[in-house]
């Protein structure tokens, strides 16, 4: 145990007073959490006599939060094994379930209705609202979309309360009331949070994938408009005000569940587990919303019934949602079958909708709205078709150009001269020119494949530029160039020259030349491999051409000094030194002597002969020359 940590031990110990035990263990935990209070929780540490809060976590010697592993800030708070989410989770759990209990079974008895159908309606909602709010203010990552969201449901939960005080058992409650602009004010600011939280979390968007998420919402609200729609339209009745109210919520919640199924759509759905929570929570919340309209329309709404249960299973689930990691979506491949998935899938939907209209009539919005979805489809195969051409052209454009230098590749230029050479002639005549780079392979080798391919880079733009609107420059592959230069237009020597030119490039250490071959097109040959094979052919002929010099000395010095080797005589020692009894005597090879050097003639000895001489100086001067 460090120093550090044996002196906040002492202080937690010092501040907590004798009521509090505290083991080695949690206190070596303790102390690691306030010795780090840069970490990405946002952990500070308190004074000696009181232990402060966290910044956003609420830590205190009485609870130890935030000291596990962080995703993009979303603090994972504990005490012991109980955690907040799991504590949320049950008593949501648990309310919920004894709401329903006592909506279906009457659990509890007539004497606690007012407690199930106000109070803990009403304080689950609430609790809600307020675990979407904590979130916003406790976690930096998307607070501002999870602040708007908690204002949206404390503006829902109001309007609940304020129904719950003053209106439910009021025989002729006013409509539209205070409650229903709370109500009708959750819908603006649920859509501004979604929003957020897409743009919070999708890496890009497509157009495709907008398109989806309209057509499927189109779809569904074209379903619900069908279902509830006309119910509610026809049993409206009352001023303008009492009629634009009722039509509101329908279309408020048919609005809410196309953004629930566009942001499903833009992450490939795949919206993970905060997502999927989030989005079954507000499709549960219209769900809710449609049917209270359908019975309060045809006045089957009853208080406390199972449909007000809804509700609350809605909201938490949405808070569930705000406590899960926050997550990026993964990038969305936009291939496969899937792709026409949702419009396929929209489009029978529409179809069974429109056709629906054989058996009972439809009402206006829900034709508009399955008008409005066939349509989104055809734009969306129409869009899709444009990115399917666009594709292609673009994999042919890579198929047919060089990475390295952006120029025409070898399958560029051979469909080039395909397609040139039938009408080439010799008063429109075509000169292909190969070039090879000499010197290459050595400056790759100094100085590295990344130093090379960027040479090869600069050339390739060199030689672009020097061939410009005169003819096209490829690059064939390794450090080989070709350029196809249209004679009619230009004199091919001049723009040759331009090119070889272009492909030189001298520095410190090093030098790069080329050497080139032309042909003719079609003078000199009839077809495309006859004049590859030519123009190769006299590139390489042109490149022994300019190394012959070099070359011819390097192998002249070879072999002078190979010649010296052989022909160097061997000579016997001036006195035997029998190595094995009956061995005459044992060899010696001559001294190693300089190439300049002459052979003593008194050395000069046959290197054949074995017989045994008294000394080197008694024998004459061999005939043999010496190898020179």
């Amino acid at each position: 145990m460090t120093s550090g940590n044996r002196f906040v031990r002492l202080v937690i110990r010092a501040g907590s007073g004798p009521a509090m035990r505290w083991g080695d263990d949690e206190l070596d935990a303790y102390a690691g959490v306030l010795r780090e209070p840069r970490r990405a929780n946002g952990l500070r540490s308190g004074s000696p006599g009181q232990l402060s809060a966290c910044g956003r976590n609420g830590l205190s010697p009485l609870k130890l939060c935030g000291s596990g592993p962080t995703t993009r800030g979303m603090p994972r708070a504990s005490f012991g094994r109980v955690t907040p989410r799991g504590v949320l989770t049950l008593g949501l759990l648990a309310g919920i379930a004894a709401h329903a209990a006592h909506a279906t079974l009457g659990f509890g008895g007539p004497a606690l209705d007012r407690f199930f159908e106000d109070w803990l309606l009403n304080a689950l909602i609430l609790a809600t609202s307020a675990a979407c709010l904590l979130r916003g203010l406790c976690v930096r990552a998307e607070r501002l979309a999870w602040l708007v969201l908690g204002a949206a449901m404390l503006s829902w939960s109001g309007g609940f309360v304020y129904w719950t005080i003053f209106l439910v058992r009021d025989p002729a409650p006013p409509y539209p009331s205070p409650a229903d602009a709370l109500w009708l004010a959750y819908y603006p600011a649920a859509y501004v949070a979604l929003v957020l939280i897409i743009r919070s979390r999708i890496r890009e968007f497509h157009k495709s994938l907008w398109l989806d998420g309209l057509i499927g919402g189109l779809a569904v609200a074209s379903v619900g408009a069908a279902l509830v729609f006309g119910a509610v339209l026809s049993s409206t009745g009352g001023n303008a005000t009492q009629i634009a109210v009722n039509l509101a919520y329908p279309l408020g919640d048919m609005l809410l569940v196309a953004f629930v199924v566009s942001m499903f759509a833009l992450t490939g759905w795949r919206p993970g587990r905060a997502g999927l929570l989030l989005g079954i929570g507000f499709a549960l919340n219209a769900v809710g919303d449609s049917l209270w309209v359908y019975a309060y329309a045809t006045g089957t709404y009853s208080h406390g019934s199972l449909t007000e249960t809804i509700w609350p299973a809605a909201t938490g689930l949405i808070a569930l949602a705000a406590w899960e990691p926050s997550r990026r979506a993964a990038a969305v491949p936009l291939s496969g079958p899937r792709v026409l998935l949702v419009p396929v899938v929209s489009g029978v939907v529409t179809l069974g909708v429109l056709i629906s209209m054989r058996v009972a009539p439809l009402n206006d919005v829900a034709l508009v709205l399955a008008s409005a979805t066939l349509l989104a489809v055809l734009g969306r195969l129409v869009l899709t078709l444009r990115e399917h051409l666009r594709l292609v052209e673009t994999s042919r454009g890579e198929a047919n150009t060089d990475a390295l230098t952006g120029l025409g590749n070898r399958r560029k230029l051979m469909s080039d001269l395909e397609a040139r050479l039938p009408h080439a002639s010799p008063a429109h005549a075509i000169v292909l020119a190969l070039f090879d780079l000499d010197g290459f392979k050595t400056y790759n080798d100094r100085f590295g494949h990344p130093a090379g391919d960027a040479l090869l880079a600069r050339l390739g733009k060199n030689l672009a530029d020097a061939v410009g609107s005169d003819g096209s420059a490829y690059r064939v592959g390794g450090d080989e160039f070709c350029a196809l230069i249209d004679a009619s237009a230009t004199r091919p020597e001049t723009v040759i020259a331009a090119a070889k030119a272009a492909l030189h490039e001298r520095g410190e250490g090093f030098e790069i030349d080329c050497s080139a071959g032309t042909v003719n097109l079609p003078l000199e040959a009839p077809d495309t491999a006859h004049a590859l094979q030519l123009a190769d052919q006299r590139m390489y002929v042109n490149k022994s051409g300019g190394r012959s010099s070099a070359r011819r000395q390097v192998r002249d010095v070879l072999c002078a000094r190979s010649r010296n080797a052989v022909m160097a005589p061997r000579t016997r020692c001036a006195t035997p030194e029998p190595s094995r009894p009956g061995w005459p005597g044992a060899w010696r090879s001559p001294p190693r002597r300089s190439m300049r050097s002459p052979v003593p003639p008194s050395c000069a000895t046959s290197a054949w002969s074995r017989s045994p001489t008294p000394s080197c100086a008694s024998r004459r001067p061999s005939t043999r020359r010496s190898g020179r």
